[in-house]
């Protein structure tokens, strides 16, 4: 069977979304799976997955010749029948699933829910979530050290508040720095037992690597955020986002 799942979403979304190849290849497990994202920008990361075949952008897609069994629709504004050459014969998630609507209320507007982010995507494709974690792989070119605390925040305001609250020694602190790469930025990461941040695709990385994650929670999410039993989320005053 070949499944070709499509989330045109953010990285930190795609991240997330890998968890629902461990479903699909408890049920299928001799299934072919091909991703695609809207363009390259995780494709260094998502390639790594034990369970994905080919990594596509939607312009590479464009310029393929393939049959499949099943399309996974995950992000709600692709028309997959708009990529000539590919032929679809079922589909699930996003325009296909009829109570597909409520959880884009919940992703793209403002609509609260009790679920993480995890079970919305296994929600779209019928499938109960058990704690099934990201389907990345990733092999370490860096050393943690135990005493050290990451900061990835950008904002002054925050990073002053955030080691006022938690009584942090300056001299444990180091600014992890900013890594479009996304195995650089996980390299970085993994120096730090401990992260502080307040950005959504650094928190999804530190929780992946197993660190402890301190989450400074700007905006509202209306889904719960998962970290599976090793972090906190700091809801942070927006008096103090906005001082100058």
């Amino acid at each position: 069977m070949n499944i070709l799942v499509v989330h045109l979403g953010s990285r930190s979304e795609n991240l997330v979304a890998t968890s629902i190849l461990k479903g699909i290849k408890s049920t299928c497990p001799h299934c072919k799976i091909d991703w695609v994202t809207k363009d390259n920008s995780c494709h260094n990361l998502l390639k790594y997955s034990p369970n994905i075949n080919n990594v596509y952008s939607l312009k590479e897609l464009a310029e393929c010749s393939k049959e499949y069994d099943l399309l996974v629709n995950l992000y709600p504004t692709i028309n997959p029948f708009e990529c000539p050459n590919i032929t679809i014969k079922n589909t699930m998630g996003f325009q296909f699933k009829e109570d597909s609507d409520k959880y884009f209320d919940i992703l793209y507007k403002e609509k609260q829910s009790p679920y993480n982010l995890f079970q919305i995507y296994y929600r779209l494709m019928g499938m109960e979530w058990h704690g099934e974690g990201y389907d990345i792989k990733y092999y370490p070119q860096s050393r943690t050290k135990k005493n050290k605390i990451g900061i990835a925040v950008a904002n002054a305001n925050l990073r002053n508040y955030i080691t006022d609250k938690l009584k942090i020694d300056n001299k444990r602190l180091w600014h992890i720095p900013y890594k479009k790469n996304l195995l650089k930025r996980l390299d970085e990461i993994n120096r730090c037992k401990e992260i502080i941040t307040d950005d959504f695709l650094t928190f999804n990385l530190v929780v992946y690597l197993h660190k402890y994650v301190y989450f400074l929670q700007t905006v509202p999410y209306m889904f719960k955020l998962e970290y599976f039993g090793k972090g906190e989320i700091i809801n942070v005053p927006q008096e103090i986002i906005r001082q100058p």
